[in-house]
């Protein structure tokens, strides 16, 4: 009922033309007809009211067969009224605006005829009709508000046309390094990289005239634009980038204020009083897209904190998310603002599990090993195909579920991070792709594992309620063509982005073709050429004695 109000309070513009007493009528034998609607907007519905009904009669008008409406009686949609429409009132309804607000503002009209309408032909009796646009299917955490409800007259089949479209608000993301947004809205990203979020505004031109004429006070209509984005803890926001009117970049200068950024915490705000500020009032110079939309583009960086969501082998989906919407005029004849449903995006990361243990596995029984020492590097491709790693670094942070090793730049920032007494270490904070694990500190006893590669694997895909992570998964990849077996040592998938680290005792003999093999042979031919000379000495001294 509330979003009725604001519908109907708008200008419900419909040239009405009523002759309710005309002599000379001849009645009309229908007592049903049809209503339709051209072109619904897309995913929207209806709810009718019948006003009023009555019979359907034809009179002569400059010469000219016109159907009216006559004996004019109170709806089924009228509540608590019956019987013939006082002249008064019928009067009265030549007045639409103020006629329609007060059958919302009174709660004067109940039991719809139809609450779900999608604009298909429907049967009616002739009679007057309120039509209310109810916004985007159930399900929507917004109705978008519209100049979109009717007051009709129906005496025979009709046809009505959404008088009025409403902008649209479409929100991407993207890494800042990459080239294209996201297609389905969702990314994976580091703790502490950029991303990069537009949000686009579509404005229907044919909406706009009637805000460029004067209205009240003989003042030039103004159309106000609001971006209004609110990010989730995980994200903090860095810097406001750009607003661009289609192709063009729109500046602010010392002699006119076209738009204000503004970034409190959470909350981020782009506010455009005037958007003919921008685009100026001649309608041949606008500049618009195929759809017939002026496209107002406005962009921001922000990166993912320490508080960010990170996603493991026991998550369920969650993630760091932005929301948005568009606040927008949609009445010329005050200040009244409607908004567009929330566009959401999604900003993944994921944490790397591990646990030490001896010999085998913790589930097999072997035991845990505390202060062994790992580095993770994240590893890219260069220009040339050459393989770069990044030695990445990570600080303690205590939290309820223990402490967290969070991706990080900061002075007190470490690359090794060691086992606990449970064996147990994590990487957190990291986007999906390739990564190498060293382990850089052997506890006493055992063998170095061999380095291995891990690719976490992330698919995101869309669902009605936004884009959730379906699957996360880790893949080794083998590394020199060594399987890690033996006294070397196994790497070995958990459960989603959770590994096993199995270190084996005993001593390591170095690997053939390595470099510690050519030092092998090199100390031992030495031997073997030392034990020589002092053979070939002690023969001859023995020979002169």
């Amino acid at each position: 009922m509330k979003s009725m109000k604001k519908f109907l309070a708008l200008a419900l513009a419909l040239a009405l033309c009523f002759a309710m007493a005309i002599p000379a009528m001849a009645a009309d034998e229908k007592t049903t007809t049809t209503l339709t609607m051209n072109n619904p907007t897309l995913n929207h519905t209806y709810t009718v009211y019948q006003v009023f009904t009555g019979d359907v009669s034809v009179a002569t008008v400059d010469g000219k067969e016109v159907k009216r409406l006559s004996n004019v009686r109170y709806g089924q949609s009228y509540t608590g009224k019956t019987g013939n429409v006082p002249q008064d009132e019928l009067t009265a309804i030549a007045d639409a605006n103020a006629f329609a607000k007060g059958l919302l503002d009174n709660n004067a009209l109940s039991s719809p005829i139809a609450t779900d309408w999608n604009g298909s032909e429907l049967s009616v009796a002739p009679g007057y009709y309120v039509v209310v646009d109810n916004g985007l299917a159930e399900g929507e955490e917004n109705v978008p508000d519209a100049d979109s409800a009717y007051i009709v007259e129906i005496v025979g089949p009709t046809t009505i046309t959404p008088k009025t479209t409403i902008p649209e608000l479409d929100k991407e993301v993207k890494r800042a390094e990459d080239p294209n947004y996201s297609e389905n809205d969702a990314i994976t990203s580091e703790i502490g990289k950029l991303v990069e979020f537009k949000l686009t505004a579509k404005v229907p031109a044919k909406e706009l005239p009637k805000y460029a004429v004067a209205n009240k006070d003989g003042e030039a209509g103004t159309y106000k634009l609001v971006f209004q984005d609110t990010m989730s803890e995980g994200l903090t926001f860095v810097d406001f980038k750009d607003v661009m009117y289609g192709e063009v970049k729109v500046e602010n200068t010392a002699e006119k204020t076209l738009y204000v950024a503004v970034n409190e915490g959470q909350e981020i705000t782009i506010t455009i009083e005037d958007l003919f500020e921008i685009i100026g009032r001649d309608e041949k110079e606008w500049k618009t897209d195929d759809n017939g939309n002026i496209v107002i583009t406005a962009t921001y960086t922000a990166k993912l904190n320490e508080k960010a969501i990170v996603n493991n082998g026991d998550s369920d989906g969650a993630t760091n998310f932005n929301k948005a919407h568009l606040e927008y005029s949609n009445n010329p004849n005050d200040e009244g603002t409607g908004n567009t449903p929330e566009d959401k995006t999604y900003v993944y990361s994921f944490e790397l599990d591990i646990t030490k243990t001896a010999d085998k596995s913790e589930a097999e029984g072997g035991e845990v090993l505390a202060g062994a020492g790992f580095t993770l590097y994240r590893v890219t491709t260069d220009e040339n195909g050459e393989e770069k790693l990044t030695e990445l670094k990570f600080k303690a942070v205590e939290g309820e579920n223990g402490t967290k090793y969070i991706l990080s730049e900061d002075t007190d920032a470490e690359p090794e991070i060691l086992s606990d007494e449970d064996g147990k270490l994590n990487f957190t904070g990291l986007e999906a792709g390739k990564y190498k694990l060293v382990e850089t500190t052997v506890p006493d006893g055992f063998n170095k594992c061999a380095d291995r590669y891990i690719t976490i694997s992330a698919t995101v895909t869309e669902t009605e309620t936004g884009s959730d992570l379906s699957d996360v998964t880790i893949e080794q990849v083998e590394i020199d063509g060594t399987t890690g077996e033996g006294n070397e040592g196994t790497v070995e998938e958990s459960n989603g982005t959770a590994l096993n680290i199995i270190n084996k005792s005993g001593t390591l003999l170095p690997s053939t073709g390595g470099i510690g093999t050519t030092i092998f042979y090199a100390v031992g031919a030495a031997l073997v050429v030392g034990a020589g000379i002092l053979l070939f000495v002690k023969k001859r001294m023995g020979s002169k004695g």
